[in-house]
């Protein structure tokens, strides 16, 4: 499915500890293959991966889902680690907040969508 703008690939088993391979796409669209694991699986609830390079830059990034009544708030978020991030954060920041608000915004509509496939 191509709901995603930002990981346009992603393969691996799911469950944690499981290896993952996935494919980044910037606000540029530029891509870059990269690996990370699963650390948390609790379907319904979590969903979380880190990945990168030991002490240079490390990305830890999850899905996090609450119900609220008839309603699920959808936690979504990244987290970055290493020598990297603590002088590259501007870019980072300027970078990735697109990244996110288009995911976030595809999410939504793609979520609309199916409960509307699924009513009819």
């Amino acid at each position: 499915d191509d709901w995603n703008p930002m990981l346009s690939e992603m393969t691996g088993n799911i469950q944690a500890g499981a290896d993952l391979r996935f494919t980044v796409t910037d606000a540029e669209g530029g891509r870059r293959s990269m690996g990370g694991r699963l650390f948390e699986v609790t379907p319904g609830r979590r969903l979380e991966w880190r990945g990168g390079s030991l002490f240079t830059f490390i990305g830890h990034h999850y899905f996090e889902l609450a119900g609220l009544g008839e309603e699920t708030k959808v936690t979504h978020g990244e987290t970055f680690y290493g020598l990297a991030p603590l002088l590259l954060r501007h870019v980072l920041d300027r970078k990735a907040a697109p990244l996110y608000a288009s995911l976030n915004r595809s999410l939504k509509t793609r979520v609309e969508t199916l409960l509307q496939e699924r009513s009819s």
